[in-house]
Formats: structure tokens, sequence, C-alpha cells
């Protein structure tokens, strides 16, 4: 069964050279191994089989019979892939997510691993553009990004964080597009591959907790202490929530103060009860979503309330009665404003009680005294 590796890739430059990598390497593929015939990033536009290696094509199945003389059995285009593009997959599942006539985002599919030499070769067909990338290699716990500049590309791995899955997402706005770029500028210098780990495949082996530390410098402090605040609440829900709790190598569980990465943020979501119930943290979790979702806005105002009252109210539909009642029981207690008459009273409460909360939330990521490192 083939596990996918999923890369996301950002292209700037000349609008002739944009132009040029749009019309040399987006094309339709044909591709008998994989069966596939759809317009995707073509690897042969930048790294073409030798015809005899095509030739074998004819089998889409990589094994050979057991008295083959290739290594493991393999048929010669398995093989001559995997060398020659990092990958034995062309790219499937191309989207384009933005396109202008100087920029291009968009991302693929590629079978089990990243095709590193694929990148090699665009950075020197294509010396006139920079850009950067993030990959997840199918189900491994590590992911890899890299740059590309000056006709070169260079690249760094490590075991993935949930602060690295998010770069994979979309709709990010400009500013994290920009402080990625200059972090992996900051990371992949030469100074760094000659006293770090490097593997055999020439990428950096990094921390990619000391790598985000850096990104977030290079965002505007409230937009570091949003993400930073939303990561925080999914690794608490996950502590308490998720049916595999947290543990070290040897088996013992993690502290809460082990895993969450600001005391400031820990305190505010302990306090008043705010995480008590499992609604709760679904209330805050959705939080986390909606920081995440209007990083370049301010957060207030009537249009981001209300989507945000939306999805509280569609929480509440998956929600038992009874559940929502011992909430309240505690509420109460707590001297929450709730209005108890019925059940549509109190789910109109809770929803208003969600938005005072998020206001709540708001007002602590943007106090004075709030060090700039909560990001870190």
């Amino acid at each position: 069964m083939t596990d996918w590796a999923f890369t996301r890739a950002i292209l700037s430059g000349p609008s002739d050279e944009i132009e040029r990598f749009r019309q040399t390497c987006f094309r339709m593929i044909s591709d008998t191994a994989q069966g596939a015939q759809d317009v995707g990033f073509d690897f042969e536009s930048l790294v073409a089989m030798p015809d005899e290696i095509r030739q074998t094509l004819a089998s889409p199945l990589p094994y050979k019979p057991p008295a083959s003389e290739q290594p493991f059995g393999l048929h010669e285009w398995f093989v001559w892939r995997s060398r020659n593009w990092g990958t034995p997959s062309n790219s499937t599942a191309l989207h384009i997510l933005e396109s202008s006539p100087t920029h291009i985002e968009f991302c693929f599919d590629t079978a089990w691993c990243f095709p590193q030499q694929i990148f090699v070769a665009l950075a020197r067909e294509f010396p006139g553009l920079t850009g950067h990338m993030v990959t997840t290699e199918g189900t491994a716990n590590f992911a890899i990004v890299g740059l590309v500049s000056e006709g070169t590309f260079t690249g760094a791995l490590g075991a993935i964080t949930r602060e690295i899955a998010f770069l994979l997402g979309t709709n990010h706005d400009p500013a994290i597009h920009e402080a990625l770029r200059r972090a992996l500028t900051n990371f992949l210098q030469p100074e760094n591959f000659a006293r770090g780990s490097v593997g055999s495949n020439d990428l950096l082996e990094i921390n990619f907790g000391e790598f985000w530390t850096d990104l977030c410098l290079q965002l505007e402090p409230r937009v570091a202490r949003r993400l930073n605040f939303s990561f925080d609440i999914d690794r608490y829900c996950d502590w308490h929530d998720n049916d595999e709790p947290w543990s070290e190598d040897n088996g013992a569980p993690h502290h809460l103060e082990d895993i969450i990465q600001s005391a400031a943020n820990l305190r505010f979501l302990e306090r008043d009860g705010r995480c008590y119930y499992k609604i709760d943290r679904k209330l805050m979790a959705l939080v986390a979503i909606d920081f995440r979702m209007h990083l370049g806005s301010t957060l207030a105002g009537e249009d981001p309330d209300r989507e945000f009252r939306l999805e509280v109210a569609y929480l509440l539909v998956d929600t038992p009665e009874d559940e929502l009642w011992e909430w309240a029981a505690h509420a109460a207690f707590r001297s929450t404003p709730l209005n108890l008459a019925d059940l549509g009273a109190l789910q109109t409460s809770f929803v208003d009680y969600a938005s005072h909360l998020r206001q709540e939330t708001i007002r602590f990521l943007t106090r004075d005294d709030l060090p700039t490192s909560i990001a870190a």
C-alpha cells in the first residue's frame, strides 16, 4: 500500500520566469506506471527518463520476478526514478493554491518520498526564481523544509510538530509565508551544514522547535502570540482527551507543565474553570481554530464574532442535553451568567458565554505585560 508524501511549494520571481516555469513544468502527465493521465507537475520536464528506462513502464508493478538481476527484483523505472527523482512516482493531485504573474503557490503528492532531486533541478533550471517548500512524508513522523534561491536548493528535515504541520495548511496570511522564507534563510546557511548533522541525502537535520521559535521572531508579536496560544490549546486538549496519553520513552506520563510552551497560557487555561469539562475544552479548541483563521485581523467586530457564534451553535448540535446541564451546574457555581429557564435558553446562554470567553482570550493576548517571548 502506497503512503503519500504531501508537498506545498511557493515560488516567486520575474513574470517571464514564472510563466516559463508554468509552461515547462505543468503539463499533461501520461504515466502507465501510475495509471494516470492528467495535468500535473511533470517531473520529466526537469529530469527526463532515458528512452530505455521509459520502455520498462509497460509494467505498472514495481517488482520483477524473483530471477531479476535488478536490486530487490525491482523494475528499471522504479529504481531509476527513486535514484534520480527521489521518489518512484511522478506527482499527482496538483492544486494551484494561489497564482499571480510573479508568484505561484501549489501543492502535490508523491509516492512515499520527497522529490529532492526535482527541486535541485528546478533551482538549476530557473535560477531567477526564489521560494520555499514544506513536505510531510506519508505516515512518517518527520517533515522536510527547503529553500530555492540563486540557482540552488537547500533543505532540512526533523521530527514533525503541530507547528510545522500548520505550515502545510492552506490560505495562510502572507506574513506567514514571508516569516517562513526568512527563517529558512537563517537556518539553511552553509555554516549550519558545516557544524550540523547532515544525512546521506544532504539534508540538514534540525530541531523544528528551534526553527519555529526563529520563525516567530519574524512575525508581528500579536500574530506569534495567537499562533502559539492556539497550539498550546491543542496540546492541552490532547493531553486531557486523547485516547493515548502523552508519555515519555520510558512510559512515564508527561506533566502538563512540560507540554504547554507558555506558563502564562497554562495559567489562563486553568483559571476560572475555563477547561474543566470536555465541552469547555472543545470550546477552547474552537477559539484556537478561530485565531488561526483570522491571523491578519484584529479579531474584533461583528463578522468574526458572528462566525464564531455559529461554530459554537454547531458544537451544541452534537452535545448531549445532560452534558450541557451538567456543565451549566458547574458554570453557575462559578457565577457565570446563565438563563436556565429551559434548554433553548441555556443553549443561547452558552453561545453568549462562548463569545465572552473569546473576548477574554483576545484581551489576555493583548496585555502589555505579556513578553514577546511568550511565543517561544
